[in-house]
């Protein structure tokens, strides 16, 4: 297949305010009729374009080529099928099918699984079905969207079949269309589709980190290069410039201005994540404003620029020549069941948490969780920003990852020289809320040294309203089972929790750097007896498997080893 612009390329600003279903059109035939100059195009569209947009892209390449006609053929993917496109079909039908277009005024479709029925408000089922009207439509859904569907005309009960059809043609010329009030119910009246408002279909490419429909120039013309990772640059010899395609997230903006005044001076820097580069560019004065509202700090781009020694700041910086703007590929969470984190650390978490609360929770509303934790280290400061981000579409299971230390088996000691180990606490209600209020305080007003102490002879007083989790490798009972503690000793371990925790084996992979830990290989990970059902069994308590967040993606993660 052709790209669309390949071969119209020459007319791209006639088609600038379809660009965002043109850019990545691409044709699959083309045929013309000479002796009538009519041009057909085929063109596969990855969302759903309106008829009128392709009555206008029709009639802006007949104009430009001289033609008698030209008409444009769509297809779509099966899964953009929808009762969205019902308008859509009104409006083919009205185009297509002799005698059609009056009838299909405030018609209403019902759509089933196999069969689709247009309900005629102002008549004309007769004549419709003697022309062929539903085999007409039936085929162009099968050519555009490959689906089959039985196709089949119901009329209004109360419609007056004496009535003269050019007086009723007349009434309805007359009528000006409007959309009958929706039903409930499959049934309802459309208008034509928006291109703004039409289920799209992302088109990706394997190594591309951006969505290829996406691709908007700001800057210069298209980019039609494979972009390369930063970290993969070749650099020149001084003197000399090397032409290079990348992509990655813009930061570090400054606009600076001329003595002449007609140009800017525009530097920036852009990373991928592998590594970053600075870039300068001059544009002229009079585009700055519009190139900046969309080049600024956290945009993501595709840029293709000429690498070179800048001798006055004494670097290697890009010489930006087009650069686009560019969407990134989101993760998705596509597991039907969805599941809820338990385990999650904020910024509020201390040197360990990387993403502000609310965008967590942003993220797991926009993934279909039902619920999400919070549990950042020995403090709560994250709960009114996750509390608002979750406006009503998501639970907040308010909880702390604390500083536990075991006062009662050890009451010889005191809190200082208690060993300190990791816990989760999770808030069942308001009492609950309550009394985790209360450990808080006491941890940092009774016990508090180096971190906020949380004692287990307090935790037994306040327990009410809580649940008591294991947490991870650096909670007792990991510790007990990873150093060999005897049966006896986990069993009482056991008893004092709700829940033990399992996390994946790649969030304790640092352990195996340590010299003074009993694990030296991945299969010691996996041996530690944390995943055991005997061990379970002692008590008979559940487990829960977390991953322990402690950033959005990947990507942010720097010398955290809790890795997804």
């Amino acid at each position: 297949m052709t790209s669309f612009y390949d071969l119209f390329i020459e007319y791209r600003n006639d088609f600038a305010d379809m660009d965002a279903v043109l850019s990545d059109a691409q044709i699959i035939d083309m045929s013309a009729e000479s002796a009538e100059r009519r041009l057909h195009i085929k063109v596969r569209f990855p969302r759903l374009v309106s008829e009128k947009t392709l009555d206008k892209i029709s009639e802006i390449i007949r104009d430009r080529l001289g033609l008698g006609a030209v008409k444009i053929a769509p297809v779509f993917s099966s899964s953009l099928f929808s009762d969205r496109y019902s308008g859509e079909i009104s409006e083919w039908a009205k185009k297509n099918v002799p005698m059609a277009n009056g009838f299909f005024v405030d018609c209403k479709y019902d759509f089933s699984e196999d069969e689709i029925k247009i309900e005629l408000m102002h008549g004309g089922k007769q004549i419709l079905e003697d022309v062929g009207a539903q085999n007409l439509i039936s085929k162009m859904l099968r050519e555009r969207f490959g689906v089959s569907k039985e196709l089949s005309f119901v009329q209004r009960d109360d419609y007056d079949a004496r009535d003269d059809i050019s007086a009723a043609q007349k009434k309805i010329d007359s009528m000006a269309p409007k959309a009958a009030p929706v039903k409930s119910g499959s049934s309802r009246s459309f208008d034509p589709v928006k291109e703004d408002d039409t289920p799209k279909e992302h088109i990706v490419k394997n190594g591309i980190p951006y969505y290829l429909e996406s691709v908007k120039p700001i800057f210069g013309n298209n980019i039609r290069s494979q972009p390369i990772k930063i970290d993969e640059i070749t650099l020149p010899e001084e003197g000399d410039t090397t032409p290079v395609t990348i992509y990655g997230e813009v930061f570090g903006i400054e606009v600076k201005d001329t003595k002449k005044g007609k140009v800017k001076i525009v530097s920036f820097n852009i990373t991928d994540n592998t590594n970053s580069f600075s870039a300068v560019m001059l544009p002229k004065v009079e585009h700055c404003d519009e190139l900046l509202s969309k080049l600024k700090n956290g945009a993501h781009i595709l840029m293709f620029g000429e690498v070179e020694y800048d001798t006055y700041r004494g670097d290697y910086t890009i010489k930006p020549k087009c650069i686009s703007t560019v969407q990134m590929i989101e993760k998705e969470d596509n597991y039907p069941e969805k599941r809820v984190e338990l385990h999650l650390h904020t910024n509020m978490s201390q040197m360990d948490g990387m993403t502000p609360p609310s965008k967590l929770v942003e993220r797991a509303i926009k993934w279909g969780h039902k619920a999400i934790a919070i549990t950042d280290h020995g403090c709560v400061q994250g709960y009114p920003e996750a509390c608002n981000a979750a406006d009503g579409k998501i639970k907040i299971i308010y909880g702390i990852e604390d500083y536990f230390i075991d006062d009662i088996k050890e009451p010889d000691k005191t809190y200082k020289e208690l060993r300190s180990y990791h816990q989760i606490i999770l808030v069942k209600n308001h009492i609950g809320l309550k009394n985790l209020y209360k450990l808080i305080s006491k941890s940092n007003i009774d016990y508090f040294y180096k971190k906020p102490r949380m004692p287990k002879s307090e935790i037994m007083k306040h327990r009410e309203g809580l649940i008591i989790g294991s947490a991870c490798e650096a909670g007792e009972l990991y510790r007990a089972v990873l150093y060999g503690e005897g049966e006896d000793e986990i069993t009482r371990l056991c008893n004092f929790y709700d829940y033990y925790e399992i996390q994946p084996v790649g969030n304790n992979m640092f352990l195996l750097d340590d010299e003074k830990a009993p694990v030296k290989t991945v299969e010691d990970l996996q041996d530690t007896g944390l995943t055991d059902e005997d061990l379970i069994g002692l008590v008979g308590f559940g487990q829960v498997i977390r991953i322990s967040f402690h950033a959005l993606d990947p990507q942010n993660l720097t010398q955290v080893p809790l890795k997804m």
